[in-house]
């Protein structure tokens, strides 16, 4: 129920588990009494010798009166999981003498990837050692606000209500703005023309061919060829978006922002958002 996937995620991986587990075994609880002797006593060895390093390492008052208790504990646990997993290796303990290196594999990766992300993103790592030099590239998450210099550009399809809105927003920032129209042939980008010239050619147009009606690719290499040609500037692209009132009506419109998203995600310096129009109910 709550917002943490973490624990919404793992509740619905551990009862898919279960459910094929007890497929796997055709819901007889006698060959799952190895499966769980096991992962028991497993679960106790660990609990155990985990609390003979917590009191060695914070060595209160009686630590090593504990210490030799918790060791006790462990042993004879231990004993009882190699028993019990070598006795009945066969009738079902194998699955978790294979399945808990590889979770504890598992666990290790995700420790590291956090830890990489939580470096990465410490506000020490964002600060640069020396300031870049006059005329230099510079990262736009290492220098102050008002050094980011930006580019939007906006996708426009067709001179909607949509397209208007998303156009004066951007127009409103004061900013450089770059209107991109993908067209499948000459004519119909001639006829685009026409229109933003009748609009008012308040912001530079740019046209893209793209004869099998392909948009969102060809749209990712002119962001990125952009980006490329000024690794100073931090392109947005602002793709205009209908807001529809029932989730059924989502599948009748082109998600062209999570799409161009998910080309261009690892190309630095690079923004994919969205200026929404809400259809009147």
């Amino acid at each position: 129920m709550g917002d943490r996937l973490a624990f919404s995620n793992g509740l619905v991986t551990l009862a898919a588990c279960a459910a094929l587990i007890v497929v796997a075994f055709g819901g007889h609880i006698q060959s799952l009494i190895p499966l769980y002797a096991v992962g028991v006593f497993l679960a106790f060895t660990l609990s155990q010798a985990g609390m003979v390093t917590h009191w060695r390492r914070h060595r209160g008052a009686g630590w090593r009166r504990r210490a030799c208790l918790n060791g006790v504990g462990a042993l004879l646990s231990a004993v009882v999981l190699v028993t019990a997993a070598v006795t009945k290796f066969v009738e079902g303990a194998w699955l978790v003498v294979l399945a808990v290196p590889l979770l504890v594999w598992l666990f290790l990766r995700v420790r590291r990837h956090y830890d990489r992300v939580r470096d990465a993103l410490s506000p020490q790592a964002a600060l640069p050692a020396h300031p870049p030099p006059p005329g230099a590239a510079a990262d736009p998450a290492a220098v102050l606000p008002q050094q980011v210099r930006h580019l939007f550009v906006v996708p426009v399809v067709r001179l909607n209500q949509a397209a208007l809105r998303t156009l004066a927003y951007v127009g409103s920032l004061g900013q450089p703005t770059l209107a991109v129209h993908v067209s499948p042939e000459e004519q119909e980008a001639s006829r685009f023309h026409d229109q933003w010239n009748t609009w008012g050619n308040h912001i530079p147009l740019e046209t893209i061919l793209s004869p099998h009606r392909v948009t969102v690719a060809p749209l990712a290499r002119y962001v990125r060829a952009l980006r490329r040609g000024r690794p100073d500037v931090t392109v947005t692209v602002v793709v205009p978006e209908v807001v529809v009132q029932h989730p059924w009506q989502r599948v009748l419109h082109h998600r062209t922002e999570r799409r161009l998203r998910r080309a261009v995600r690892r190309v630095p310096g690079i923004v994919v958002t969205s200026m929404p129009t809400h259809l009147p109910r």
